[in-house]
């Protein structure tokens, strides 16, 4: 054990000394290229502006990591949600395979399908199922279009005697059928060059992830890798049985006014269709709150969905739903927070039974772009938002010189960046609708006026 450590040292500490040197010389090559940027400023200052714009933006097309550097990054990003990573020394060629308990992340792993050999660059396993393939790119690539690749290592990759499928542990008795009359072997597929998303170059950065389990799954853009027991989780939560449970589930004891009912339903079908955003208008004074307790408890009870977080932007909007939680009624009389553990506001610990999570958006930012130890993209899979016309900024457009040399969370209201970090759908409630309301959450998929409410009594 004392030599395996020693051994294991030495590797991180190589893989350290790697990772500085690389570093140093990614920002050696940043100072030269300010100090041309510098000199081409001065020839240009007879019309700085868009000259200016124009050589930063040309100037930085030549900053591209290679591979090798992504990979490095990659290894980071992997390891930050939970997978042991190491592209150069955790490879298939040097030996490393799954093993029982462990989350690990193999390099170069060989795969062949049709008689083409190819090798993934990443299959990360949980124990010994494989679930997912990462393709790594080059930082300037377009990461989005590479997903087929990824899917091309699932449907390639061969099952060795000691391994579990993944649809095994899905309840089912065949690898999911691909397009053509082949079948994908492992349900997730990532695509990533390391480097952060911006929506403007969509394509060129974030980790874009697909499961590939149905054709209707389409890629979305991530700004980590999942942990290993989000993509478990996702892999054993059923959203065909849960929708079966919804349609079979009575309302009649959360007694809900018609409409509330209405704008349940509503939303239901609307995630049945694989949307994973919807808005509900209903005027002040109709029993939003209520409407949406009915709706939680049903994702709850129906697993539909594992953990809820209930946003809202004023710490009294919050005292008032939690509230609402404590003395609402449901089934047998039982209230939501009777029924499911509840965390209020302040307290943010990530325990495992908590179901619904009430916080308010400045908490939340603080935690995704401030904390020292962000959340995972997993840890909600649902986020319900309440007066979703409020706190909002519409997002700004970036110039290509501020593409090239700012933050892009600077141009990202507090809103948009919560509801953009976690992998989950987006439930919004409005009284109000705006339009930068319906550009994030769409048209209301159900709409209760002021006039009808009045009409109702």
């Amino acid at each position: 054990m004392d030599e395996e450590s020693r051994a294991l040292a030495e590797q991180a500490a190589a893989h350290e000394r790697a990772i500085n040197q690389q570093q140093q010389d990614y920002e050696a090559k940043i100072k030269a290229l300010q100090a041309q940027i510098s000199a081409q400023d001065e020839k240009a200052q007879s019309s700085p502006g868009q000259t200016r714009n124009r050589n930063t933006q040309a100037a930085t097309q030549h900053i591209v990591l290679d591979e090798a550097l992504t990979r490095i990054w990659i290894d980071q990003h992997l390891t930050e949600a939970g997978w042991q990573a190491d592209s150069e020394a955790q490879t298939f060629q040097k030996g490393a395979r799954p093993e029982k308990g462990k989350n690990i992340a193999i390099a170069e792993w060989p795969t062949e399908l049709n008689g083409q050999k190819g090798r993934a660059d990443y299959v990360l396993f949980a124990g010994l199922i494989p679930m997912a393939v990462v393709e790594a790119k080059k930082e300037n690539t377009n990461v989005a279009g590479k997903i087929p690749q990824a899917e091309r290592y699932s449907r390639g990759f061969h099952l060795a005697p000691a391994m579990q499928g993944a649809w095994e542990l899905a309840g089912l008795t065949i690898a999911w059928p691909d397009e053509a009359e082949g079948h994908y072997k492992i349900p997730f597929v990532y695509s990533c060059n390391g480097r952060p998303y911006v929506p403007q170059l969509a394509e060129q950065s974030g980790t874009w992830f697909r499961d590939v389990r149905l054709a209707s799954n389409t890629k979305v853009a991530l700004q980590k890798f999942h942990t290993p027991d989000g993509l478990l989780d996702r892999l054993k939560r059923s959203k065909v049985d849960a929708q079966k449970k919804l349609q079979a589930e009575p309302f009649g004891y959360l007694k809900l006014r018609e409409y509330q009912q209405q704008a349940i339903t509503a939303v239901e079908n609307t995630l049945a269709k694989e949307i994973r955003s919807a808005l509900l208008a209903m005027a002040t004074g109709t029993g939003k709150t209520r409407t949406i307790i009915g709706l939680m408890y049903r994702f709850l009870k129906a697993e539909r969905f594992k953990r809820i977080l209930f946003l809202v932007d004023r710490s009294a909007l919050g005292q008032q739903s939690i509230d609402a939680f404590n003395e609402a009624p449901l089934e047998q009389n039982h209230t939501l927070s009777k029924i499911y553990n509840v965390a209020e506001l302040g307290d943010m610990a990530a325990e495992a039974e908590t179901r619904v999570q009430v916080a308010t958006v400045q908490a939340m930012v603080k935690r995704v772009s401030i904390n020292d130890n962000p959340p995972p993209v997993d840890q909600f899979d649902c986020i319900i938002v309440d007066e979703a016309h409020r706190g909002y900024t519409l997002d700004q457009e970036m110039t290509e010189g501020e593409l090239a040399t700012r933050d892009a969370s600077q141009y990202l209201s507090s809103y948009r960046r919560v509801l953009e970090y976690f992998d989950a759908v987006k439930i919004g409630l409005t009284a109000t609708p705006a339009k930068h309301t319906s550009e994030i959450f769409g048209k209301p998929v159900y709409t209760y006026s002021y006039r009808e409410a009045v009409a109702d009594d």
